[in-house]
């Protein structure tokens, strides 16, 4: 499978991987662009802006925009644990509708005040030591992602303890069907902060750089030509040198460009009521005396 190649020499086009890209919420990490405008455009330079999506090292990405989807999917795990416990009790799930999980716990699953006697005894103290521990994971990884910025450390904690969510998201990821963001396994050899494990392009997340810039990045900018030509629409805090690094190959970068559309082309309708299968029914085929 060959997915990347060496980049175009002569100008930059649909495809193009290039370090120096910008991203919201990586500012101090390594981040590329691929460029996304019509081959067409670049080659005829019909447009005066190139647009490209940015691309980080899943582990970064693990760290960030996924770190939240692995919190989100955590925090569902969790809830159906406790939901359970719910059920094991007797209790009806529609609590966690009108009552904190923390009120549930001290109400319906107080801390015991004695060692078990009995079976019956034994079970509901696991039960209330099971749930006490839901709900103070529940609470910790609530007040993580209410944060406007991940913790570094916290959501390091948080992937560790989170195998199971973070084996759910990677999958779905790889699989293509996480809506927002596309895989690729690598981004060849001649770049600096090379992952081992992949890179996830944000397909949410549209960028733009100057015709000019993008047909400067053929011969490549260092910092102090960016600063001397004023060059604002690269990012330089960790590159000291932007450059196309590789080119993704047809058919990858049809589908990539495919998933992109897609995620911008979709049409949400309200549904049509099913009640209406039943009028038609009625109509096409009325009920008899033999079949009431």
């Amino acid at each position: 499978m060959i997915m990347i190649r060496s980049p175009r020499q002569d100008r930059v086009t649909q495809g193009t991987i290039f370090c120096g890209g910008i991203s919201e919420g990586y500012d101090n990490k390594p981040v590329w662009g691929v460029v996304i405008t019509a081959r067409c455009d670049t080659a005829q330079e019909k447009t005066p802006i190139v647009n490209y999506l940015p691309l980080v090292c899943i582990e970064d990405w693990l760290h960030q925009s996924g770190g939240r989807l692995v919190i989100d999917k955590a925090i569902s795990d969790l809830t159906a644990e406790f939901k359970n416990l719910l059920t094991q009790r007797a209790l009806s799930h529609s609590l966690l509708e009108v009552h904190a999980i923390s009120d549930l716990v001290s109400v319906h699953f107080p801390e015991p005040d004695r060692p078990a006697t009995n079976k019956k005894e034994e079970r509901e103290n696991k039960q209330a030591l099971q749930a006490r521990g839901i709900a103070c994971e529940l609470n910790n990884l609530k007040s993580c992602i209410a944060e406007p910025a991940l913790d570094g450390n916290q959501i390091t904690v948080i992937l560790q303890k989170n195998r199971k969510a973070v084996h759910a998201v990677v999958e779905n990821l790889i699989s293509n069907k996480l809506a927002g963001f596309y895989f690729i396994p690598n981004i060849g050899e001649i770049t600096e902060y090379q992952s081992k494990l992949g890179y996830v392009i944000h397909l949410r997340e549209v960028r733009h750089m100057s015709m000019k810039t993008a047909n400067a990045l053929l011969n490549g900018i260092s910092i102090d030509d960016a600063l001397t030509r004023g060059i604002v629409d690269l990012n330089f805090s960790t590159f000291d040198f932007a450059f196309p690094v590789a080119e993704i190959t047809s058919p990858w970068i049809e589908h990539l460009m495919q998933s992109f559309c897609s995620l911008f082309g979709r049409i949400g309708l309200t549904d049509i009521d099913k009640s209406i299968t039943s009028s038609i029914v009625a109509s096409i085929s009325p009920l008899s005396e033999e079949t009431v």
